[in-house]
Parts: structure tokens; sequence; C-alpha cells
């Protein structure tokens, strides 16, 4: 038996009501869930995008999967996460949570290793590889250590 917890639902929308001709609706969603010590996640976003030059590249999602029970509170807490990103030219992904080397026009793997040091300091390790543009260029892999403090 296991217990599905932390589970989180996102929609968002927004308009433009300034009568600009280029950008009109921005809508999405996102959804993530743990089980025992699983965590799974996706999040997706739409561009309602009027100029003639942007009529394509204006969506961007992410899935994900990982497992541990990483809490920043608490001392010892682990977790390790990977996850795929496709983010178009024009739109980047609304969570500030992801650590993509270039949060517009990527697509690639992020995995990470989150640590509690202490209790409320946490150490993130993040390494980005396989990226490449919308276009096919590749983007060199990249790699990202933080410590975060929490008051």
């Amino acid at each position: 038996r296991g217990k599905v917890s932390d589970v989180n639902l996102m929609a968002f929308y927004a308009k433009a009501h300034d009568g600009s001709p280029y950008f009109t609706e921005l809508y999405g969603f996102g959804a993530d869930a743990t089980f025992n010590k699983i965590w799974v996640g996706a999040e997706w976003m739409k561009l309602d995008d009027k100029n003639p030059l942007h009529t394509s590249d204006t969506d961007a999602w992410m899935a994900g999967i990982g497992y541990g029970n990483y809490d920043q509170e608490k001392k010892g807490t682990w977790g390790v996460k990977a996850q795929y990103f496709n983010i178009g030219n024009y739109i980047s992904l609304p969570s500030s949570a992801y650590n993509v080397s270039d949060n517009r026009n990527y697509k690639g793997w992020l995995a990470t290793v989150e640590y509690a040091v202490l209790d409320n300091v946490g150490l993130g390790v993040y390494y980005g590889f396989a990226g490449e543009t919308a276009g096919g260029k590749d983007y060199a892999d990249y790699y990202r250590a933080e410590i975060n403090y929490k008051f």
C-alpha cells in the first residue's frame, strides 16, 4: 500500500487588454504528485501569438520523474529527479524552480540531485545534457550547484 501526497494542480490564463497586435492569450496547466517517494510531474503552456514573425515555437512543456523525500527543512533528506524540457523560441515555462540553461528555445534533459545538509540548508546540483535548439543546433552540456538557506 502506498500513499499519494503533495498533489499539486495548476492552471493559468492571461489575456492582454491593451489591444496588442502581438499577444492576446496565454494559457496552460501543470500537475505533479508524490506516491511514497516517487514524484511525477508535467507542465504545458501555450502563447496565442499574433505576431506574423512568431508563427511557431509558442508552446512549452516539461515532464519528469524523481525519487526521494527531499525537504529542505529536514537534515539528511534527499531526492533525485530527471526532467525533459521542450520550450519554444517565443515562450518560457512560468515556474522559477527549473534550472534550464536557456529558458527559451531549448529541448533537452535536466538531472537534479538535492540534499538537506542541515535543517533549512539545502544543496542542489543540476546537470543539463542532450540539449538542442528547436532548430536542432546543439547546446553544450552544463552544470550548476547551489546552496539554499531557508529563514
